[in-house]
């Protein structure tokens, strides 16, 4: 794999988004959240297994654009991850 991304559509009923795949690229992670312009306090959702590999990547990327970084750390189940989880 190159130094390239590979965009993924995701079509569900209820939402459609788009996941990003790439090598070496958490240096652009920062940049491409903050030209989403969905708010200015990220939430870094991970859980023990991505936090050891690569979540402390993922926040010094968001704090180099200047966002003040949380992190929750969520057991590795599928059913922790949903909206009900963070709004506890």
């Amino acid at each position: 794999m190159g130094s390239s991304l590979t965009r993924i559509p995701v079509r569900l009923e209820s939402q459609r988004y788009e996941i990003q795949i790439g090598y070496k690229q958490l240096h652009r992670f920062g940049p491409a959240v903050r030209s989403l312009g969905c708010g200015t306090h990220p939430v870094l959702v991970t859980n023990p297994t991505l936090w050891r590999h690569h979540a402390r990547q993922v926040a010094h990327a968001l704090a180099r654009v200047g966002f003040p970084v949380r992190t929750l750390r969520v057991p590795d189940t599928e059913r922790r991850k949903s909206v009900g989880n963070l709004n506890r």
